[in-house]
């Protein structure tokens, strides 16, 4: 049985019983051990200055756009430089059918997405956003030519970033700030997915998106977030979502990510998280994947 299969052979529970771990004990040691690593090791002060950022921007709010405009240029000149690595990571059958330990983030992301519209077939119009290069909506594009895929994301070059990958008439490309998109209507997706991209909204404007989201329509939320350890005392402490403070997101991870409690947050705005799995990411890199599916409730 391929990956595609497993991650789908399970279907929901009707009532949401709670974020469920699926670690072996091989990854939950390796996990602590990273995880130690970063709180104590070379890399803690690091650790540190990403905490110290994280503590002043956490109830923020929404870009401004100057800090768009500068996120722009910087993702543009970011990916202009390893443009071409990134299209080699394209996504194909075999990669998908292949051993579960070496399938990547993103990889595990469009396995996710795809066991979630076979489930979903009303769900016709799909928005990745921070897509970058989008290996994941090219391939579903392709795997199903009867729904539409929207890359999003801050760089005006989007279509030309992409153009690498294998194209399909079902495909396309919305360069600008997700949230003013979808406020603006101008993207209007039936299902949202991220991928690497929420655990980069500080609370309050995580909340803005949510309820921008509630407002347009959209009717499904998919997250294959990176999840890491938190720092605690005396070892780093593997955290369930619904263990966070709605309104007080924790700093994880070397890069100083935001952990959200989504179930809270999105109840807020009338979504009902159907699954919420902690699941095998890049364990050796010191973190797992949060797989979460939220649809909209009548």
């Amino acid at each position: 049985m391929n990956a595609l299969a497993r991650s789908g052979d399970e279907g929901w529970s009707k009532d949401f019983v709670g974020t469920q771990i699926r670690l072996d004990r091989r990854d939950r040691m390796l996990l602590l051990w990273r995880g130690i690593s970063a709180t104590y090791g070379k890399r803690s002060a690091q650790f540190r200055r990403n905490a110290a950022a994280f503590a002043q921007k956490k109830h923020a709010g929404r870009l401004t756009p100057e800090q768009v405009a500068d996120l722009a240029r910087g993702q543009t000149k970011k990916v202009d430089r390893d443009n071409e690595r990134r299209t080699t990571l394209a996504i194909t059958d075999a990669i998908i059918s292949g051993p579960p330990a070496r399938i990547s983030m993103q990889q595990r992301g469009a396995i996710f997405l795809a066991a979630t519209l076979d489930m979903h077939a009303d769900l016709r119009i799909v928005a990745n956003i921070g897509a970058r290069v989008d290996i994941t909506s090219s391939y579903l594009a392709r795997r199903f030519p009867d729904r539409s895929f929207v890359s999003v994301d801050l760089q005006p070059k989007l279509r030309e970033h992409n153009a690498g990958l294998a194209q399909s008439p079902n495909w396309t490309f919305a360069s600008g700030y997700a949230l003013d998109l979808i406020e603006r209507r101008e993207i209007k997706p039936d299902a949202v997915f991220m991928t690497s991209t929420s655990v980069l909204f500080n609370s309050v404007e995580l909340d803005e998106y949510i309820s921008a989201m509630r407002a347009a329509g959209v009717r499904a939320i998919i997250l294959n977030e990176p999840w890491w350890p938190a720092a605690a005392m005396p070892l780093p402490r593997l955290l369930l979502p619904e263990q966070i403070d709605p309104d007080d997101p924790v700093c994880a991870g070397q890069h100083g990510n935001f952990h959200h409690n989504y179930p809270a947050k999105l109840a807020r705005a009338g979504y009902a998280t159907r699954a919420s799995t902690i699941t095998a990411g890049n364990v050796a890199a010191g973190y797992t994947a949060l797989q979460l599916v939220a649809t909209a409730e009548i």
